[in-house]
């Protein structure tokens, strides 16, 4: 019985060598690279090659032996580079994707010459979006004569750290872009051009700035009422980026057009310019609800603009149909009571903004 249990160790043994010495397994071990990444961390690892079975072949006792990863290339790369690379978790994660990744040996055991063939690229994931940053690619090699150990993993090894190491100059000088935002701000400038009362065509609107009949520049058009002021929002943003932050630099205005905006002649009467007043007031009270809309989204660094675009949009709609609303129940100015309501109605919410 012991000889029966004897003999299945001793086949157990040779089938476990015969498979060893048929198959090459990667043995990366960890270094310390003396470069430290302060912008960015690798966070994952994917395997995108299309033959993901095959690492490549080596030279073995004389013969050629495909080569394997002991685990699967992300756990054994994800591992090697945990290790090797400072990892700053404050810094922004990125991934790696192995796109080829293929060893050869050719030659023989006296005279033989190891090479790599690889290409990785570098992400920035957002979600299910992803943003390519970097792409590195070559074929380094060797020849040797003789023995020599671990020809493939030196390979990698300095493929891997050159490209990590390139990409950390790259990315030291180029941080600063809206794929590594890590926050957005939104800050509202004053239009500073529409800022002349005496002679611009277009004013923005100004709490201690009352219109006067003298703004009224336009034509009179043939209409019934004896007034209209064209009130207009203006929009601009600009968006500058330092330090991983992202500031939107807003210019958000209600403006009055003077030379659209016109009197019928003989009608230049204070309750009639009250009303009128009170249409610019009504354009600011949107604007302050506008950018209190923008203030309160949430924004991405990448989509900021389409994001603001539907909130413009709707705000604008709601305005034209306040103002209308307002003509509708004052009957253009015509009813006081009405009108005095809605004076002290725009006057409160103001304020509250």
């Amino acid at each position: 019985m012991k000889i029966k249990i004897f003999a299945i160790i001793s086949l157990l043994f040779c089938s476990l060598t015969s498979e060893a010495q048929n198959r090459y397994v990667l043995d990366l071990k960890a270094q310390k690279w003396e470069f430290k990444p302060t912008v960015f961390y690798i966070d994952k690892i994917i395997d995108n090659r299309q033959d993901k079975k095959n690492a490549g072949e080596a030279l073995s006792d004389g013969k050629i032996v495909p080569i394997f990863f002991p685990q699967s290339m992300e756990e054994d790369l994800r591992k090697f580079l945990d290790n090797s690379l400072e990892k700053d978790s404050t810094a922004i994660p990125l991934t790696l994707s192995v796109e080829k990744f293929y060893l050869k040996e050719t030659g023989t055991l006296s005279d033989h010459k190891a090479s790599f063939s690889f290409q990785v690229k570098i992400y920035k994931e957002k979600g299910e979006q992803r943003f390519q940053l970097y792409e590195s690619s070559g074929n380094p090699y060797f020849t040797m004569r003789g023995p020599f150990p671990n020809p493939h993993e030196k390979n990698v090894v300095s493929a891997l750290k050159s490209t990590l190491s390139a990409f950390n100059d790259w990315i030291n000088k180029n941080s600063d872009i809206p794929y590594l935002v890590n926050s957005v701000k939104v800050t509202f400038d004053s239009e500073l051009k529409y800022s002349n009362y005496e002679k611009g065509d277009t004013i923005s609107w100004k709490e201690d700035y009352k219109l006067n009949w003298n703004d009224f520049k336009g034509s009179a058009r043939n209409s019934s009422y004896m007034a209209e002021s064209n009130c207009i929002f203006t929009y601009r943003a600009e968006p500058v980026i330092k330090d991983r932050i992202l500031t939107i630099h807003i210019r958000l205005n209600a403006c009055f057009d003077r030379l659209s905006s016109w009197v019928r002649k003989g009608q230049e009467k204070p309750a009639l310019l009250e009303h009128e007043q009170l249409h610019f007031d009504i354009c600011e009270l949107y604007i302050k609800l506008l950018k209190k809309k923008i203030s309160e989204a949430t924004l991405d660094p990448l989509t900021f603009d389409t994001q603001i675009q539907p909130i413009f949009n709707q705000v604008w709609i709601d305005y034209q149909a306040e103002q209308q609303k307002y003509d509708d129940e004052t009957e253009h100015g015509i009813v006081k009571e009405k009108q005095q309501w809605w004076v002290e109605s725009v006057r409160e919410r103001l304020k509250g903004l």
